[in-house]
């Protein structure tokens, strides 16, 4: 698969104004961190793809066991994760709704991903 590549979750251009593309590796890659780092309903191009942390992370009410269950559909989502061995959510900022997760997967192009990830939902004027 390609895709354009994102850099802090916006399109990365090129001097001509197109986007820059990758595919491999490097897609499936960005394609993961990307599916865990956005909020669903968050990114234009994909707004079905992410994790629903407003709904998960609540200020009052903070459920690791839910989280990690909710990371792992979203992965499950995506046919080429062929093996999931840990979610671990590290540690829930309930007031913020910054979550820190880890992760180890691997994908069908045998691409092993162990990854830490420190995950700033988009906060909308409703959420406060």
């Amino acid at each position: 698969m390609t895709a354009a590549r994102l850099l802090n979750k916006d399109l990365v251009e090129l001097p001509n104004a197109s986007s820059e593309i990758i595919d491999g590796d490097e897609e499936a890659t960005q394609y993961i961190n990307n599916l865990m780092e956005f909020t669903l309903n968050e990114f234009f191009i994909e707004p079905d793809e992410g994790v629903d942390w407003l709904g998960i992370v609540e200020p009052k009410s903070i459920e690791r066991n839910k989280i990690r269950n909710e990371i792992i559909e979203a992965l499950s989502n995506d046919n080429r994760v062929e093996e999931i061995f840990f979610i671990r959510v590290v540690s829930v900022n309930n007031v913020t709704r910054a979550t820190v997760v880890s992760y180890s997967i691997r994908m069908d192009s045998d691409i092993f991903l162990i990854k830490t990830l420190q995950i700033k939902p988009a906060v909308t004027d409703s959420d406060g």
